[in-house]
């Protein structure tokens, strides 16, 4: 009861602005006696302990308080806690519900915001960003940014979700952002290669063998390049691979995108060519990486698609309009597993897909299993 008196109270008295900082400790925003904005630290790093020690401030007349704190906070201000990831509200609300999120993406999230969002709408105020206003600025970013319409939406999306919790948290009444359309923008699905240029691919002699293994890999078995930069020799045995986790450049090694680890069939060609790659002082390292120059971490991500460009222009590969990426090789393995009749749930135990009919079995495929995927691997590659 005491609690609902003191939220009463706290909602009848003022609307002051609080923020939750790395260090732990919450901030606010006010106004002090000559009505000037200002944020202060409370000390504490309770919210509710921080909630009274400025109520007792307002008490004592030490702290006025905006009636409305939406009609003077500045966007800039109001987005200091988005998208990091110990503060951002829409991050730890996910989490709490029980849904994921990547640090990859929340560092994307901030970027995003820094580039595109706080040079047009940080120095207003909350309270006076205008619908027009958004869909004005939607409509130009193609142009003025250079970016896609589909990457404007997400950029669009980015603000929408920061302007609803503006809602949620009582500082305007409505999103500005509701009702806007997004942009019409053209759907562009990535290609998968056809036999024939995984022909040229692995017959062309390539300069790296480091980016030649770690292609092979992935046209036939379907990993993602994350999967692959996070593979490690431990995880290599005869005949399969356990895919446990990727890696990136931002958040380092991290578990699949699916949350699961699967078995992956290996041919015996596979096998000797990751063996090529082990030096021979590895007894006391079986953890190093295996696509990595000092087995401590990967080669980055455009190591290896960089080299395949450059393979693909000297096959005279692309050009033609189709999307073809390193991710191109799982669409092409995905394809031919598909081509050859093999049941979908091997498929999506070998690629790492997850559906809701899904038999919850990964690290779990059987021998008859991953021979009806190591004999489609072994006809594949046996064509080079």
């Amino acid at each position: 009861m005491e609690g609902i008196r003191r939220r009463k109270r706290q909602k009848d008295r003022n609307h002051f602005t609080l923020t939750k900082l790395k260090s732990g400790i919450w901030y606010y925003y006010a106004y002090d006696a000559e009505n000037r904005r200002i944020r202060r630290s409370t000390g504490r790093k309770r919210k509710s302990e921080a909630v009274d020690y400025i109520l007792r401030l307002i008490d004592e007349g030490a702290l006025l308080y905006d009636a409305d704190p939406g009609v003077k906070i500045t966007f800039e201000e109001f987005s200091e806690p988005f998208w990091n990831w110990d503060t951002c509200p829409i991050i730890k609300d996910k989490l709490a519900r029980g849904g994921h999120y990547s640090v990859d993406l929340c560092l994307s999230n901030r970027k995003t915001m820094e580039k595109h969002i706080l040079p047009v709408f940080g120095k207003q105020r909350l309270s006076l960003i205008r619908r027009k206003d958004i869909d004005q600025w939607l409509l130009s970013l193609p142009d003025k940014a250079g970016i896609s319409a589909s990457t404007a939406n997400k950029v669009f999306t980015i603000l929408k979700q920061m302007l609803n919790v503006a809602v949620f948290d009582g500082l305007i009444e409505k999103s500005p952002a509701d009702g806007i359309r997004p942009l019409i923008a053209e759907e562009k699905v990535r290609s998968a290669f056809s036999i024939e240029e995984i022909q040229k691919i692995f017959s062309f002699k390539w300069d790296s063998k480091i980016a030649y293994s770690a292609s092979f890999l992935a046209a036939f078995t379907g990993m993602r390049l994350g999967e692959i930069r996070a593979l490690r020799f431990s995880r290599i045995h005869p005949g399969y691979i356990v895919i446990d986790s990727s890696w990136s450049d931002n958040g380092g090694l991290k578990s699949t995108k699916s949350g699961k680890a699967r078995v992956v069939s290996i041919t015996e060609r596979m096998y000797e060519l990751l063996m090529e790659l082990r030096p021979a002082d590895l007894r006391c390292d079986e953890d190093r990486y295996v696509f990595s120059p000092d087995g401590k971490r990967p080669y980055e991500d455009r190591f290896f698609s960089n080299r395949l460009k450059d393979v693909m222009a000297r096959c005279g590969i692309g050009g033609d309009g189709r999307i073809l990426t390193f991710h191109s090789f799982r669409h092409y393995f995905n394809t031919q597993m598909v081509a050859a009749g093999i049941s979908g749930e091997i498929i999506r135990n070998t690629i790492g897909h997850s559906s809701e009919n899904m038999t919850d079995r990964y690290l779990h495929l059987g021998k008859d299993e991953l021979q009806e995927v190591r004999e489609l691997q072994n006809g594949l590659s046996g064509r080079l």
